[in-house]
């Protein structure tokens, strides 16, 4: 089990967050006391990046799931390996 005790959930928009509301996050809910859905697709990358920044100096306080579509990407890896170089 987790120390954290809130998860934020990167997602690119609605029909993300609905998709995790309604299959994912009742799984989740069983480990975090407050799941904090957030849209990124239209924020400015720095935002996003420094919401990360501030997330992860919060060390054990909370923890974040960043999900993406994989689009035009060839496979996963290569969509994984993107991501970490924008963020």
């Amino acid at each position: 089990m987790t120390s954290a005790t809130s998860l934020y959930l990167f997602v690119e928009g609605e029909d993300d967050e609905r998709f995790f509301k309604s299959i994912i996050m009742p799984k989740l809910q069983e480990r975090y006391n407050v799941i904090i859905p957030i849209h990124y697709a239209q924020d400015k990358k720095e935002k996003t990046d420094n919401f990360i920044k501030s997330i992860k100096s919060m060390k054990a306080d909370y923890d974040y799931i960043y999900v993406t579509d994989i689009d035009k990407a060839q496979c996963i890896p290569s969509k994984k390996e993107e991501k970490s170089k924008k963020y």
